[in-house]
């Protein structure tokens, strides 16, 4: 300043010049029935309001192999911190073994360079879930006393009413 006052240390990091390099889509996976995972070879804008943003639901549609709709479309996406893996929640269970397009638009890396090519259109097939469910619980209504009911296969309950409840809904 004009006092001959100094600012103290200051530090620039800059990429000069700007990458051009146009990022991909290196694979898109289905853990579950709910989720989508797609990885980027270049680290993504994510989480500004830009344009770009990797991690909105308008840069994600999906279609069956096909080529007809999908019975359900993007809920959420998120990214893991080095922005290069997007982890996309569906808005409804797709059906497992089933092949589907996921057509992204318009996602760009942390220069602006959009997906190549844009749109991106890639086939991955949901996967099955082949967790059987188990009885995590069961219950009886309080009727003055404790009567304990067992049911196991076949066999008669003398209870008028019981819960089962499962490790999945």
């Amino acid at each position: 300043d004009a006092g001959g006052n100094l600012s103290g240390t200051s530090t620039l990091t800059a990429v000069y010049p700007p990458s051009t390099t146009r990022p991909t889509i290196t694979s898109v996976a289905s853990p579950n029935v709910t989720q989508v995972i797609v990885t980027y070879d270049l680290k993504m804008t994510i989480a500004n309001a830009d344009p770009g943003d990797a991690d909105a639901c308008g840069k994600y549609t999906f279609n069956k192999a096909d080529g007809t709709a999908a019975a359900f479309g993007c809920a959420g996406v998120s990214a893991d911190t080095a922005q290069k893996v997007f982890t996309i929640t569906t808005s409804a269970a797709m059906s497992g073994g089933t092949s589907y397009n996921l057509v992204t638009t318009g996602a760009a890396d942390v220069f602006g360079n959009v997906v190549s090519p844009n749109p991106t259109t890639t086939l991955f097939t949901a996967t099955a879930d082949s967790t059987k469910p188990t009885v995590s619980s069961t219950s009886t209504p309080s009727t003055g006393g404790t009567t304990a009911c067992t049911v196991t296969g076949t066999a008669p309950c003398n209870q008028t009413q019981f819960t089962v409840n499962y490790s999945e809904s």
